[in-house]
């Protein structure tokens, strides 16, 4: 029972969102990452991860617009039991709650210059092979054949860029900034996770989109995700590695986290991810 009042306060907020949105008159797409909400599992923290591209020049306005659907969205769907949280920003901006239940409804937001000048090449690629709610699919914008060599070793949430993300326990985001006549710019900001929640977060996402990433560039099949399956995958096209196992034990860790009952020692968990991630690099190159 509680997990359809879950299910239903997330399909509402999504709907009223996604409602809301397609009637400002700039956008030009919107594109839900990841699978239809109906076909998901539902967990005590659900994220909804939405990109949004409107037109030239992105402006305070327009910023405001769409900050205040967020807002009203998260207010209205908020209840005793499940907070509904916002974040504009492109990069991993989680805030925290303390509720039984959490839905973050994640804005990914850019016009189509500065989302072919982000530098997230890895993201971008995943990104492309989801059909968009409304106007333009993102491979329209910017289309990748697939993952590199070049672009899994060296790019941005490459493995060397993550090797030195999860040594400093820190990351950044993509967000902007009021430059001047109310025309806003877009602006690398950094971020410093302290909390072993949000460390969890980082270190098991590292594992698990390197190890997606490397199935799809070994296997030229794009459409590799983050799941078990990906995971059995893994361990069978990497079973020559000492840690071919962790993406598999992670993908449940990932469900124990959302579930708020992840009780692991993130300090073995930071040894592990790093090991995997230099095992990984080395057996690449």
């Amino acid at each position: 029972m509680a997990e359809n009042k879950m299910e239903k306060v997330l399909l509402s907020a999504y709907k009223k969102l996604i409602s809301k949105l397609k009637e400002l008159d700039f956008i030009e797409s919107i594109s839900l990452i990841g699978k239809h909400i109906g076909k998901r599992t539902m967990d005590k923290v659900m994220d909804i991860d939405v990109i949004i591209i409107v037109k030239i020049p992105m402006t305070s306005d327009k910023y405001n617009r769409i900050e205040n659907i967020f807002k009203n969205v998260c207010k209205k769907y908020t209840n005793p039991k499940t907070d509904v949280l916002y974040a504009i920003a492109d990069g991993p901006m989680k805030p925290k709650s303390f509720k039984e239940n959490e839905i973050f409804l994640h804005c990914i937001l850019h016009t189509k210059e500065s989302y072919r000048k982000m530098p997230l090449l890895l993201c971008k690629n995943s990104w492309q092979q989801f059909n968009p709610v409304t106007g333009k699919p993102l491979k329209k914008l910017q289309s990748f054949e697939g993952v590199t060599k070049k672009m899994l070793l060296n790019s941005a949430l490459g493995v060397n860029h993550l090797i030195e993300l999860v040594s400093k326990d820190s990351s950044g985001y993509i967000g902007w900034k009021k430059d001047k006549n109310g025309i806003m710019k877009w602006k690398l900001f950094p971020l410093k996770f302290k909390h072993d929640e949000e460390k969890a977060e980082l270190y098991i996402y590292a594992v698990l989109r390197c190890a997606s990433n490397a199935l799809r560039y070994l296997t030229k099949d794009n459409s590799i995700g983050i799941d078990g399956k990906m995971a059995g995958k893994f361990k069978t096209k990497f079973k020559d590695l000492k840690y071919e196992e962790l993406p598999s034990i992670l993908v449940s860790d990932k469900k124990l986290l959302r579930n708020k009952k992840y009780k692991g020692n993130i300090k073995v968990l930071k040894k592990q991810t790093l090991a995997f991630l230099k095992e990984l690099k080395k057996h690449i190159k």
